[in-house]
């Protein structure tokens, strides 16, 4: 494994990690470029790193530092991390497959209650008294609306309007 400018204890985690993953350097497409294109710049060193795994096709730019070696160490733990959540999420998703086909009964009864349930409604409905259903009955005195309380009149008569 390539040597960077960090703890031999952080070093051998990303080599483990990296392991546990079967990643090798050789995985791995590294470029590196200037991290400021376009503006004004002193240096032109390229210290920015690009890395790219071409079996995930995923891919990680770090330029957090001014030292190309600390960059090319935190792109790989950074892609570690990023191939460990895919690899977490795929395992989460399979578990949750798993546990659907398991509970498949339970969801069958679940579905089979809903139904009971939705058909007595439909077959038992609620009741609704024939004066609203028919439109028939005492209309109200006085109506309450935005603009408050005002005589209600039957359609086709003159209510009390402002002269002006």
């Amino acid at each position: 494994m390539v040597r960077f400018p960090v703890s031999p204890s952080k070093a051998e985690d990303l080599r483990r990690r990296m392991d546990a993953l079967g990643l090798q350097e050789a995985d791995f497409a590294e470029r590196f470029f200037c991290p400021n294109h376009g503006r004004v710049r002193k240096r032109h060193a390229q210290i920015a790193v690009h890395l790219y795994h071409e079996e995930s096709k995923t891919e990680i730019r770090c330029y957090r530092s001014t030292s190309q070696a600390l960059n090319r160490f935190l792109a790989r733990r950074m892609l570690v991390r990023q191939l460990e959540k895919i690899r977490d999420d795929h395992q989460a998703t399979s578990k949750k497959r798993a546990s659907h086909i398991e509970n498949e009964s339970t969801t069958h009864h679940m579905h089979r209650m809903f139904v009971q349930s939705f058909e007595r409604d439909i077959a038992q409905p609620y009741s609704i008294p024939a004066q609203k259903l028919l439109g028939t009955g005492n209309l109200p005195t006085k109506l309450i609306g935005i603009h408050g309380e005002r005589e209600a009149t039957p359609k086709g008569t003159k209510g009390n309007r402002r002269s002006s």
